[in-house]
């Protein structure tokens, strides 16, 4: 197939038309302001071998087991991908950013724009993930004191699922432990509790919603023993 350029210097003469050159993929995303934990970095770094090698995450092969999925949906998958592994949190796999009244969860509408890819592309990766439960969304809500039910910004995880795929599972609940027990530190230093550093924000409720759940503390012999009886860990 000829591709041609568009006047933008967009390729449009593939896929969707939506500017991706297959020979050429996208992987970029926004940079992270901060250094990122050597885990997450090279989690990111084997996410991007899935364009090429499809096996590598089987649970979006077989989705459509009929059909190979197309290279500019892997393009975008693997950008979403990417970008929440960015901001997720070791200790629970939830996706945000530390503040000082807890950790805030990121919309997708936010997340969408440290990528290169569309929205309706973006939508669709998001919905790639969920349906191979490697992502899952769960919209927390809270009632005002005027009795009106509003929403929060939905808490995205990353399943341990995709960390199973990429075959760093095992890595993955060593540094689970090592990041709960620097945030207990922390919270003891500080008179706290480690509860206090996944709190939603502040808002006049009478049904407040619980923060998600902190990893249980495992030492390194029952991890071990865990896996060996093929037991999960979360």
């Amino acid at each position: 197939m000829t591709l041609s350029p568009a006047q933008d210097g967009l390729n449009v003469g593939s896929g969707n038309r939506c500017g991706h050159n297959p020979t050429s993929p996208k992987f970029l995303v926004q940079p992270h302001a901060q250094n990122m934990p050597k885990f997450i970095a090279r989690s990111i770094d084997l996410v991007e071998h899935y364009y090429y090698r499809l096996k590598d995450l089987p649970q979006l092969d077989t989705l459509n087991p009929h059909r190979k999925k197309r290279s500019e949906r892997r393009e975008s998958i693997i950008q979403v991908l990417k970008v929440l592994l960015k901001y997720t949190d070791l200790v629970t796999l939830t996706v945000g950013v530390p503040t000082k009244d807890g950790r805030v969860g990121l919309t997708l509408k936010r997340l969408q724009k440290e990528t290169t890819i569309s929205w309706p592309r973006f939508k669709r990766a998001i919905a790639d993930l969920q349906a191979a439960h490697l992502l899952s969304i769960s919209q927390p809500r809270m009632t005002n004191s005027a009795g009106q039910v509003r929403g929060l910004v939905g808490v995205k995880a990353i399943s341990t699922r995709l960390f199973a795929a990429l075959k760093i599972d095992f890595w993955l609940r060593r540094e689970r432990e090592r990041a709960s027990k620097r945030q207990r530190a922390k919270a003891s230093k500080s008179g706290a509790k480690q509860s206090s550093f996944y709190r939603l924000p502040s808002t006049p409720c009478q049904k407040p919603v619980e923060a998600p759940a902190v990893v249980e503390q495992l030492d390194w012999h029952q991890y071990r023993a865990r896996a060996a009886a093929g037991k999960p860990f979360s």
